[in-house]
């Protein structure tokens, strides 16, 4: 069995990623800072900057708005903290410092978590700054929030009408893309089973699959917040059982970087099947093949030949490929489902 290699992602063909955001920053920039101009003429560049953060790492329109309302969610509370901690140091130097190298701390831990609590504990750090020079006033950090409400606008505007990206479409190239980069896990792990090969590339398709999966459950949970509750729950669940395909396919290639060919007749029998019913289902799943049938059925009948406590690692990983073959098959049956109902 081939091993080739397909894309990870594929941009569509009208909008090149790297022009896409580029040209919505600059547009939602450019609109906040006229709007800041004849409203609040201030502070313009917060409005700039918060139009600015709403395309950065973002890949669809439903993304960009997320950001942005996490971005006011966090400005308007950590007024409030900056308010009360600016007013209590207020004069005193010392303990300033200190809660500002606490909040920069949190802030940066915050980045991994919540992106609204890493905006709240900025907006916090901008407060005790401006109390330590003197000039603090509560006016300082509402205009914070208004010119932030400015920018966040005029972001969503221009998300929903300048080179719109649907979440769904976001979602099914990233479902693809994880679909691909499992089918060469798979074909790499066929290639050390059944013909006693070891795959170069591997331990990378291992990564590469683990990578795509976190990409599609970013743009999905995107999607999630978007739409009806029935589409939220077919979603749902296909990433739920894609997420115990990419767990099985890390533990199998696993396996294959450390064991060799099935020498078993029964077993090799097995497998080959196993992997060509997969091999089938991951080419239909992503457009480049047709439907199979039967994987649930097989996994039964396996699973009588193949001892379900055997410590032994081939058979482990032909229990990890009966048990992609028959996840894959369910994902098969979700998307047909999903299609009959449009």
């Amino acid at each position: 069995m081939g091993e080739p290699d397909y894309p990870a992602f594929v941009p569509p063909a009208a909008s090149p990623p790297g022009w896409r955001p580029a040209l919505q920053t600059a547009t939602a920039s450019t609109l906040a800072i006229a709007c800041s101009e004849l409203i609040l003429p201030n502070r313009w560049y917060w409005a700039a900057f918060a139009a600015f953060v709403m395309f950065r790492e973002t890949r669809s329109r439903g993304e960009s708005v997320a950001k942005g309302t996490a971005f006011v969610i966090g400005t308007t509370a950590g007024l409030v903290a900056g308010q009360l901690l600016a007013t209590l140091l207020s004069g005193h130097e010392l303990p300033s410092i200190v809660a500002i190298v606490i909040a920069v701390f949190l802030a940066f831990q915050a980045n991994v978590i919540a992106y609204s609590v890493m905006v709240f504990w900025i907006t916090v750090i901008l407060g005790l700054m401006f109390g330590m020079m003197g000039y603090f006033t509560f006016d300082v950090l509402l205009t914070r929030l208004e010119e932030s409400a400015i920018g966040v606008a005029s972001g969503v505007l221009v998300a929903c009408l300048v080179l719109v990206r649907r979440e769904r479409d976001v979602t099914e190239e990233a479902d693809t893309a994880f679909l691909n980069a499992l089918r060469n896990l798979v074909r790499g792990a066929a290639a050390v089973l059944l013909e006693g090969k070891p795959t170069r590339n591997l331990a990378s398709h291992i990564l590469g699959t683990g990578q795509r999966f976190r990409e599609l459950e970013a743009v999905a949970a995107s999607e999630q917040s978007s739409f009806g509750m029935v589409r939220r729950e077919r979603l749902r669940r296909r990433v739920m059982v894609l997420g115990a395909c990419e767990n099985w396919g890390r533990e199998l290639g696993t396996i294959c970087l450390r064991s060799g060919r099935i020498e078993d007749a029964g077993l090799t029998k097995i497998a080959a099947d196993a992997l060509a019913r997969t091999d089938a289902t991951l080419g239909y799943l992503t457009g480049a093949g047709s439907k199979t049938a039967g994987a649930v059925a097989g996994a039964d009948t396996a699973n009588n030949v193949v001892p379900a406590g055997a410590d032994d690692p081939i058979s482990h990983a032909v229990h990890l490929l009966l048990r992609l073959d028959a996840a894959l098959d369910r994902v098969a049956a979700i998307r047909d489902e999903r299609a009959s109902v449009r």
